[in-house]
């Protein structure tokens, strides 16, 4: 069940409630729309804002849907790792009639649009203030048909991480436990700095 108040959710639920929504919107439709789901294990709990995919997948199923075929939506999820980061690139492509071109080129301006398309340009800005100024989004038309998002992730690396929490950690032990004598007042005299 999707909490609206949350403001983020995991990739794993968003890709859940993507598959959901797509199966009830199926219900009594002669081609019922399909949502195929890759992400890579390490990215299941990655945070992203609420509803983020799942607005993509309501854009694919309002603007691409067709009668004589069903709807398919594939979304993908890896990383790209890069010295000192891990870049995440999520995919949402559908095979629809893709992007008008002056809509295309609007989006991918990243200004507020005019009229309609309003959840887009509201994920991007979401997503912005989440993940910072190197987050990026394009809108694209594959060559074989169909609209495509991409979203570039900036995320640190785990192993960059952990060694510089080891670094500070080794710092403050280092802080914690230096004799009397080599520069560091002992704590007698500096109990009496502190006491004035």
């Amino acid at each position: 069940v999707m909490d609206y108040k949350r403001e983020t959710t995991s990739l794993r639920d968003e890709t859940n409630f993507c598959q959901n929504y797509m199966e009830m919107t199926g219900i009594g439709q002669k081609f019922p729309p399909i949502c195929r789901v890759t992400v890579s294990l390490d990215l299941q709990e990655m945070q992203l804002p609420a509803m983020t995919l799942l607005t993509l997948a309501e854009n694919s199923v309002k603007h691409a849907t067709r009668p004589d075929r069903p709807l398919t939506v594939q979304i993908t999820a890896k990383s790209l790792p890069m010295e000192g980061e891990k870049l995440v690139n999520i995919t949402v492509r559908d095979n629809g009639d893709g992007f008008p071109e002056e809509v295309m080129k609007e989006l991918n301006s990243g200004k507020q649009m005019a009229t309609g398309h309003y959840g887009l340009t509201n994920v991007q800005r979401r997503c912005a203030l989440l993940f910072g100024p190197d987050f990026a989004m394009t809108f694209t038309n594959a060559a074989a048909g169909g609209a495509v998002v991409e979203m570039y992730i900036p995320l640190p690396d785990a192993a960059e991480e952990a060694k510089e929490e080891e670094k500070h950690e080794t710092v403050d032990r280092g802080l914690l436990h230096q004799p009397a004598g080599r520069g560091f007042p002992d704590p007698a005299s500096a109990a009496g700095l502190c006491g004035g």
